[in-house]
């Protein structure tokens, strides 16, 4: 595998981890049930390409935050980040016209299972941020 195969996929698995986080976030605290799902893929249907390009704008956004993180930028780490930010929006678009989430009603029950979600993606964003340093960053001191 080659230096530039190694970045791409760091790229992915941060985007990964980002586009993780925000699903969670979303379903759990912004759109807990079906009435507010069902809104949601109002929005997305009649909002077309314009609120694509926004959650695709959301999911890049923050998966760029997570990539300084880790402190490693390379240009094929950008490239498997924008891949993963189309696979995510690709499946919030098709998540929301399905009925086969949870509804999260409760407050308690969301607010514990959103933390959960953060706290699982400061996890697999510091394994990553250590995969990363001994892997791509310190790979000429060995």
């Amino acid at each position: 595998m080659t230096e530039r195969d190694r970045q791409f996929q760091h790229g992915v698995r941060t985007g990964g981890i980002a586009g993780g986080l925000l699903f969670c976030l979303f379903f759990t605290l912004a759109a807990p049930t079906q009435d507010y799902r069902a809104r949601l893929t109002w929005l997305i249907g009649s909002g077309g390409i314009v609120v694509l390009l926004w959650l695709s704008g959301v999911f890049l956004a923050s998966g760029l935050l997570m990539l300084a993180v880790c402190q490693f930028w390379s240009l094929a780490a950008i490239r498997g980040l924008f891949v993963s930010t189309i696979a995510s929006v690709l499946i919030v678009h098709s998540v929301t016209r399905g009925a086969f989430l949870p509804e999260f009603s409760a407050a308690g029950t969301r607010f514990t299972v959103a933390g959960v979600g953060v706290v699982l993606a400061g996890y697999f964003l510091w394994r990553e941020r250590e995969i990363v340093h001994r892997e791509i960053t310190h790979r000429g001191d060995l």
